[in-house]
């Protein structure tokens, strides 16, 4: 009998991380439109929510948290909350390194960088402008956001 209730936990386990996965491709799917719309306040706020439901976890059932990262930088830059955009950018350079997990590693460096010139923070902005550029010249890679961080 143990056995058999073991195998439910698992299979109810496996059933709530494949809802919690499904949920939140639905709200990354509503984060890229509001992105597309530039509805910053509305991406930003559609990802807060989503790392307030995983508060103390360092993963997100389907989502690269390097990606979301980036994304909650960029809508706090459009909203010239510089602050914020700096600690969202330096999260996103710092804690997710891995290209294949976080595609917007390099980005970030020019988030950060954009974000503490525009609190006027000219010296640091520089320095890691200067990062952001030597590591660009070194990798082989693209924007996969383009159309909406131009």
């Amino acid at each position: 009998a143990s056995d058999v209730y073991k195998r439910q936990a698992i299979h109810i386990m496996l059933m709530a991380s494949a809802f919690a996965q499904h949920d939140n491709q639905a709200i990354i799917g509503e984060i890229d439109a509001a992105l597309e719309k530039a509805e910053w306040t509305k991406a930003e706020e559609l990802i807060e929510r989503m790392f307030k439901r995983y508060v103390r976890r360092h993963h997100i059932p389907g989502v690269s948290m390097g990606t979301l990262l980036f994304k909650k930088g960029w809508c706090e830059l459009k909203q010239e909350k510089w602050a914020e955009a700096r600690k969202s950018f330096e999260w996103c350079y710092k804690k997710y390194p891995d290209l294949k997990q976080n595609p917007h590693h390099h980005l970030a460096l020019r988030g950060w960088a954009d974000a503490a010139m525009g609190s006027g923070d000219v010296e640091t902005a520089a320095k890691i402008y200067r990062k952001y550029i030597e590591e660009a010249s070194k990798t082989d890679w693209s924007n996969p956001f383009a159309k909406t961080t131009r």
